[in-house]
């Protein structure tokens, strides 16, 4: 079986691969599809976002995945917006920073 990984990461991208290894042959993700919006309210929302963007312009199966850190002290965030915590165009020291 095929998919088409959702992810631009080239680090998510090996590891998924690494994961999958013999039992599905993962393809890259085609550079020319847009950055896919991720307004879901959870992370399993996000995912599910990806992969069917993915599936939609390709017309092939997708998998994605989404992470985050949800910290109960913190009523569940920063959760889909880990990455972006510290503002949108922050990078992980910026975020570390405002943990």
């Amino acid at each position: 079986m095929k998919l088409i990984s959702a992810t631009a990461n080239q680090h998510k991208y090996k590891e998924m691969q690494q994961i999958l290894s013999g039992k599905i042959e993962l393809l890259p993700r085609p550079p020319e599809i847009p950055e896919i919006i991720e307004d879901a309210p959870d992370l399993q929302g996000n995912a599910h976002l990806k992969a069917q963007g993915i599936m939609e312009a390709t017309g092939k199966p997708a998998i994605a995945d989404d992470t985050g850190l949800e910290v109960e002290a913190l009523n569940g965030e920063p959760g889909v917006l880990s990455a972006r915590y510290a503002g949108p165009h922050a990078g992980p020291e910026d975020n570390i920073k405002n943990y």
